[in-house]
């Protein structure tokens, strides 16, 4: 499989992508208030469809990339990659619900009952996504500590049975303990 294009690469990234996709909305809000042609929204339709594809292109490459190399004989296992596009996406989707409700309407009016529903699943899903987010991180750093804590609880009884060199070996004493062919190796360098 080929490398994706620069492109494909920057857009499929989720910065990239986000970035992209906020243009997109800003070109979209500006043709539903009546600043933009209307051809124009239809083309980031297309161009956000393509963005789309990038961020699936890009995916399929990384995940053949880690099959690859774990052909190379490694013992690590082939890990799939993250699949937090679908995540962020939403995120990103309902942050730009929650501002774009807040800077629609004026001051001293009231939004309609289906807007204010949508601006509090909004607002759910944000309070849900950072609280999902703060979760994992203490659980990733209490997984940390307790492999810390096993790998010295492994190292223990090794320290216990071997007792420190009284002391090592220098190199030309290293050296006159070679086989022969060695020995030759090392003088021929």
């Amino acid at each position: 499989m080929n490398r994706p294009s620069l492109s494909v690469r920057l857009a499929g990234s989720p910065r990239g992508a986000l970035l992209l996709f906020i243009c997109y909305g800003v070109i979209w809000y500006g043709w539903y208030e009546g600043h933009t042609v209307w051809w124009v929204a239809l083309g980031t339709v297309g161009a956000a469809l393509r963005t789309l594809r990038a961020g699936r292109e890009l995916r399929r490459y990384k995940a053949w990339l880690v099959d690859w190399q774990a052909m190379s004989g490694n013992d690590a296992p082939a890990r799939s990659p993250r699949k937090r596009l679908r995540g962020w996406m939403l995120t990103i989707g309902a942050m730009f619900i929650v501002v774009a409700t807040l800077l629609s309407g004026s001051p001293g009016e009231r939004p309609s009952g289906a807007v204010t529903v949508i601006w509090s699943l909004a607002c759910l899903y944000l309070v849900f996504a950072l609280l999902r987010s703060i979760l994992r991180r203490v659980r990733g750093r209490r997984n940390v500590k307790a492999e810390v804590a096993q790998a010295k609880d492994e190292d223990a009884p090794v320290a216990w049975l071997l007792d420190r060199p009284a002391s090592s070996p220098s190199r030309a004493e290293t050296e006159r303990n070679l086989p022969e062919y060695c020995a030759r190796l090392i003088a021929s360098k």
